[in-house]
Order: structure tokens, then C-alpha cells, then sequence
């Protein structure tokens, strides 16, 4: 896991709209490493399309989850086999 504090990290993601931002102490990668990595929100795999900053991006399906219901962190990065990083 990279960089994350615990309790410290959110995703904010809207039903029906692709954005999400992550607030907290992580910062993504902008050189394009992320773009098609799996992100699980909430328990639901969701894929990265576009890293626009260090905390906000693009998922390449709208955001189908109550909003803001993985608030408390619970998201992962996955790209191949191995978690990138992960709120709580």
C-alpha cells in the first residue's frame, strides 16, 4: 500500500456521474500508470480512464453507488495483480 493514512483518505463519487476526487494525504500518479487500473468503491470494481490531478479522476463508467457512501475510504487501486493503495 502506498501513502495512505487510515481514517484519513476519502473518495468523493457521485451517482451517475464518472468524476471522483480523493482527499487526504495520497496523491496519484498524473504519468498515466493508472489509467485502466481497477478501483473497487464501496465493495463494486470500477476502472480508472483518466487521472486529470493528483486527486481527481475519471471512472470509465458513471458511478452507479449511493453517493458518497465509500466516504469513509473504502477503496482500492488494483492494476495487474497487486493493490496499488487502499483507504481503510
Amino acid at each position: 500500500m502506498v501513502g495512505l493514512g487510515n481514517g484519513v483518505d476519502t473518495i468523493n463519487v457521485t451517482n451517475g456521474l464518472s468524476t471522483f476526487t480523493l482527499s487526504g494525504s495520497y496523491s496519484m500518479a498524473t504519468n498515466g500508470s493508472l489509467v485502466g487500473a481497477q478501483i473497487n468503491i464501496a465493495s463494486v470494481a470500477y476502472h480508472i480512464a483518466s487521472v486529470t490531478s493528483g486527486t481527481t479522476g475519471t471512472l470509465t463508467a458513471v458511478y452507479t453507488g449511493t453517493t458518497n457512501s465509500a466516504a469513509a475510504g473504502k477503496y482500492t487501486f488494483r492494476t495487474g495483480h497487486r493493490d496499488v493503495a487502499s483507504g481503510l
